[in-house]
């Protein structure tokens, strides 16, 4: 499609009168034409008001999702009750073919800036993270897990360490005609930025890790407990074993004990907070400095512990949560400095902030597939914050 083609386009989607297949394939080819043309002020004009019918879809389906207004024109109560889980899937649907995203902009007072304003410098684009990881063996040994070969890595004790074809690393019992060694010994998973990695652990329980972020357990479990440690943000499907209970130390602040269940712990050091959202079952969440500060989740509960050991418990989407693990970006009305690091951590880029910028909140959902590019332009689409980006490092404006 050419420039003049592009446009006449346009001019049939904002007059109305474009087809269904029409309008996906002007969001289809939106943003390249956006961003790789030279236009003159007519035509600029064109493309506010693209950008300004876009934004009202997503507003309408805010309100009105998956569902119709009634005869008299009412959105129906059903309708408004929805989790915002739903309904920004539901204005998801309207931009799919071509944008696959949605953000709102919540305002908010202002934040501490942290950087001057930059000139605007040459954009370059950023992949998004994949399976990316290495195992450090017993003896000290590291293994790139995304340059391994599928099968046999290693034997360790009484397991042997095995890649399987969907990248999941699995501890599987060696057969009793192959010599093992008794010592307990430890293994760690370390997940850098711009990666994520998916260990099933000797006992069956699965962890899913994400960027920067490390796992280490024992080869084997003995005793009365299972006993892992970690850093970062993992989510966790625990096997039930009622004999023997599973502990996850979490930086040596928390502990969060269980017999088998779901759960998501959020952990990073730059976080204000140490979050554990629990999916299905139970978890006991303790202060490592202070033990009797103990409190017990239910499904569908966050427990947050602060830097002075305090821990609140609130009701929660656990979708949000979890999106990562699932492959999404979930923001509900989270603040611009939150999403950036989340960005930063899984494009593995720094973020810098203009002086000017006042903090603001956002929703908004979309694929971790999508590079960087993506992601920022549709948060621009709001018109309240603007990106400059290169040289592995991003600008947050006003």
């Amino acid at each position: 499609m050419n420039k003049k083609e592009f446009i006449q386009l346009l001019d049939k989607y904002l007059a109305g009168s474009a087809s269904p297949e029409e309008e996906e394939l002007l969001l289809r080819v939106y943003e390249t034409y956006q961003d790789n043309q030279e236009w003159d002020s007519h035509e600029l004009d064109r493309i506010d008001a693209l950008e300004d019918k876009l934004f009202e879809r997503i507003k309408l389906a805010m309100h009105t999702p998956e569902t119709a207004v009634d005869g008299a024109g009412r959105v129906p109560a059903e309708a408004r009750r929805l989790p915002l889980r739903r309904i920004l899937i539901a204005a998801s649907v309207i931009l799919i073919a071509g944008v696959g995203m949605l953000f709102l902009l919540r305002p908010r007072p202002a934040g501490a800036p942290v950087a001057e304003t930059p000139a605007p410098g040459p954009k370059q684009d950023f992949s998004p993270g994949g399976n990316n990881a290495y195992l450090v063996l017993s003896d000290g040994q590291k293994l790139a897990l995304n340059q391994a070969k599928v099968g046999l890595l290693a034997q360790q004790g009484s397991h042997a360490v095995i890649k399987k074809e969907d990248g999941q690393i699995v501890y599987s019992p060696v057969g009793a005609d192959v010599p093992v060694t008794r010592s307990i010994a430890l293994n760690k998973i370390v997940v850098p930025v711009g990666g994520q990695y998916r260990v099933m652990l000797p006992d069956g329980t699965h962890v899913w890790l994400n960027a920067a972020s490390s796992l280490e357990y024992p080869v084997e479990f003995t005793g009365d407990r299972r006993q892992v440690k970690l850093t970062g943000e993992a989510y966790f499907e625990v096997a039930r074993n009622t004999a023997m209970p599973f502990i996850v130390n979490v930086n040596d602040k928390m502990d969060v004990n269980v017999l088998g269940t779901h759960f998501n712990i959020m952990a990073y050091d730059d976080e204000e907070k140490i979050a554990t959202t629990l999916l299905e079952g139970a978890v006991k969440v303790v202060d490592r400095a202070h033990p009797g500060n103990v409190k017990t989740l239910t499904p569908g509960q966050q427990a947050n512990r602060a830097e002075n050991g305090g821990i609140d418990v609130t009701d929660v989407d656990t979708e949000e949560a979890i999106a990562w693990k699932d492959g999404q970006f979930l923001f509900v009305n989270e603040d611009i400095h939150s999403i950036m690091r989340k960005l930063a951590r899984w494009y593995d880029v720094k973020v810098e902030y203009s002086r000017s910028l006042k903090n603001k909140s956002f929703d908004g959902s979309i694929s971790r597939n999508r590079n960087i590019s993506e992601v920022l332009k549709l948060m621009e689409l709001t018109k309240s914050v603007h990106f400059t980006y290169g040289e592995r490092k991003i600008t947050v404006m006003p």
